[in-house]
């Protein structure tokens, strides 16, 4: 009986979701043919007549001025809306209670078509179909029961957006599209996928940390384009049109760079950034798959499409081994179970192609980079997976033959011998992933399987918003600080290019940077934002160029790192420093020496010396000896350049000198003479001499 009534009442809510339906599509045709035939006033009209008859009138609500009470939407609510608003359009010629039976029955199937285009869209546009929502400008909203507040907030934020476009020079008179201009100048994409459009809090990190195996990884990437010619000499032309006739922002910034402009500039690397593509991948992406399972190969196809289509340079690809045991993982010995001898054969095939391909991937990438000759292995071993059969020397020769022939394939396929490569199973322990497929952008771990079903569309999504809201920012950081701003136009000049290894150095860098910097976003978001990065000592490890200074006392418990270029004017002030907060206050210190790579000029044109002791110091008499201790030497200064003296003090400081012997402003040491020891007094502190430099 309980059985009876459950499948009843599922009955019951199929047949009212049903007939929602239908009055829903009845709707949409009857606005149709109100705006084709009558015009958007009378569609209008319609649509506020829907509401006014299903109004219940009276009631002690409507007497106090509570909101009206509403009748379900039945399909006499139609008609009678239908008749009025055709009434009032005075159209001639329209005969509305024929429409609307025409509509009603289905006989007329004029706006069919225009009607199911609107669930496509959606569909396409990963847009959720049961819900109110505004698009402005792109910007989607959900809309609930309070949405004239909800339309006003979010046209606001719209309005600020476009004044800071039009303020910052990235919208003007001269460009055509404007809407394609504030789609490309703001974090928009081609589709919304909630489980992919994710702030840094909500998102899964994986173990990713620098790793030999990382270096063992393949990867595919297009070619970086050529650099883009200097701003001030492009003249202004109309914005290019997105990648998608309808793109949706995202509503947060770029959580790395600068949070006002929304995620960047849609160019290529943001203020100091330009041609960021010249010199590294910002965007490493990672599939964890199984090759011999048909859906994994599609998403792998899929992720080749998406990276194709990227900008070149931006993104990277790389497969990985899924981890799984030598006859597909559950029924294993080690696991207790033990498969049927078919089921055993059968998971044994499987999985040993997925060895085969993954081989033969590696093996195409170590010969050529064409996309062509990827698509086409992915699509034999989409094939070989439907069908279940093992791929044959003849197949992969004869399906990408710039890269295997018959002899070669035949001992690859041969030599296969180990369950999953070591370099695979070792990063498929660091990153967490086991069983299921996964996705591993910059750091970020996407779980294929439950992110729905992801195509070319969703991956170029993932990379897109991976790229404004987490790469691209670190990325012009990192080329500022290891090659220089102008290294992109430099490199072109001179007719050259970064190697191959250099370009995948930096990018593992700046991937695994990525990685660490939203790790640290995260702990800060949970514990409340009271810390603005939190990383623990053991996460940058001490190597050979490192110092560490054990602490002594109650200032043990805290450690100060610093990781500082030897050869700068911050660790000619801050190396002092350490050194006084060490043997003060009995800190733990680490220093990190992180040389720059590339010199084009003297490093040291300043010299410091640190003077202001933090611990007093007094003679028997009790007085202070900071006058004869609290004093700065320069030896050694051999160079026929002039020297200016001055004290590098905190802005809050007022200083002035009161006793000098020389101007300190030029200072030239052949001209000194005998006294060779230029000396003067700022508020009562002796300096010999404090600070020179050219």
């Amino acid at each position: 009986a309980e059985g009876a009534a459950a499948a009843a009442a599922l009955v019951g809510d199929s047949e009212e979701e049903a007939e929602a339906e239908r009055l829903g599509l009845l709707l949409t045709k009857l606005f149709l043919f109100c705006k084709r035939r009558m015009g958007s006033a009378t569609a209008m009209r319609f649509l506020a007549a829907t509401r006014q008859v299903r109004e219940l009138g009276g009631g002690m609500m409507n007497f106090f001025g509570g909101p009206p009470q509403l009748d379900e939407l039945q399909e006499e609510h139609l008609r009678e809306a239908f008749h009025a608003a055709a009434s009032a359009s005075r159209k001639e010629g329209i005969d509305a209670a024929a429409a609307f039976e025409g509509l009603s029955s289905g006989a007329s199937t004029e706006f069919d078509a225009e009607v199911a285009s609107g669930a496509t869209f959606l569909a396409d546009k990963g847009l959720p179909a049961a819900q109110p929502l505004l698009l402005l400008n792109g910007l989607l909203t959900r809309l609930g029961d309070n949405f004239e507040q909800e339309i006003m907030q979010t046209l606001s934020a719209e309005v600020r957006t476009v004044q800071r476009l039009v303020r910052t020079g990235k919208l003007t008179d001269e460009h055509q599209d404007v809407y394609a201009t504030i789609a490309n100048a703001t974090a928009t994409f081609p589709r919304y996928n909630e489980a992919l459009l994710q702030p840094i809090d909500k998102v899964v990190m994986a173990g990713l940390k620098p790793s030999a195996h990382l270096g063992a990884i393949k990867w595919l990437a297009t070619p970086p384009a050529p650099p883009s010619p200097p701003s001030e000499a492009a003249p202004p032309v109309a914005a290019p049109p997105p990648a998608e006739e309808d793109m949706y922002a995202y509503g947060g910034g770029d959580e790395f760079g600068d949070e006002e402009d929304g995620g960047g500039d849609g160019g290529d690397g943001g203020e100091g950034g330009g041609d960021l593509e010249q010199l590294l991948h910002p965007v490493s992406k990672l599939l964890v798959l199984d090759l011999s399972q048909p859906s994994h190969v599609a998403l792998a196809a899929a992720a080749v499409e998406a990276a194709e289509a990227a900008p070149g340079g931006r993104v990277r690809l790389g497969l990985l081994q899924l981890g799984r045991g030598p006859a597909g993982g559950e029924c294993t010995p080690e696991h207790g179970h033990a498969c049927p001898p078919m089921e055993h054969l059968r998971k044994e095939e499987a999985a040993q192609r997925s060895r085969v391909g993954f081989a033969a991937w590696e093996k195409l990438l170590q010969t050529t980079h064409d996309f062509g000759a990827a698509r086409r292995l992915l699509a034999l071993l989409h094939a070989a997976a439907l069908a279940g059969e093992a791929l044959t020397p003849e197949l992969l020769a004869s399906a990408v033959p710039e890269a295997f022939s018959a002899a070669e394939t035949a001992n690859l396929i041969a030599g296969v011998k180990t369950v999953v490569a070591p370099h695979h199973a070792a990063l498929c322990r660091s990153l967490g992933v086991s069983a299921a497929p996964a996705i591993v952008v910059n750091g970020r771990l996407v779980d294929a399987a439950t992110a729905g079903k992801l195509d070319a569309v969703d991956l170029a999504l993932l990379s897109e918003f991976e790229y404004k809201q987490r790469a691209q920012a670190p990325g012009a950081t990192l080329v500022r600080e290891l090659v220089g701003e102008d290294a992109a136009e430099e490199a072109a000049d001179a007719g050259g290019a970064p190697s191959a290894e250099e370009f995948g150095q930096r990018s593992d860098l700046l991937m695994l940077a990525v990685a660490a910097l939203s790790r640290g976003a995260q702990a800060a978001a949970a514990a409340g934002g009271v810390r603005e990065m939190a990383f623990r000592p053991e996460s940058l490890g001490c190597g050979a160029a490192c110092v560490q200074l054990a602490g002594s006392g109650p200032g043990k418990a805290l450690e100060l790192t610093a990781v500082l270029d030897p050869l700068s004017k911050e660790a000619q002030r801050a190396v002092p420093i350490l050194m006084a907060l060490h043997e003060s206050l009995g800190l733990s210190v680490t220093l990190h020496l992180n040389p720059s790579l590339q010199i084009d000029k003297f490093p040291l044109e300043s010299f410091y010396r640190y003077v202001v002791s933090l611990e007093p110091s007094f003679d028997n008499a009790g007085r202070s000896l900071s006058p004869q201790l609290d004093r700065a030497l320069f030896s050694s200064l051999r160079t026929p350049q002039v020297l200016t003296l001055h004290v590098d003090a905190p802005e809050a400081w007022l200083l002035e000198c009161t006793e000098a012997a020389y101007d300190m402003d030029n200072l030239r040491l052949a001209e000194l003479g005998e006294r060779r020891r230029p000396s003067r007094r700022r508020d009562g502190v002796e300096t010999t001499p404090r600070g020179c430099r050219d």
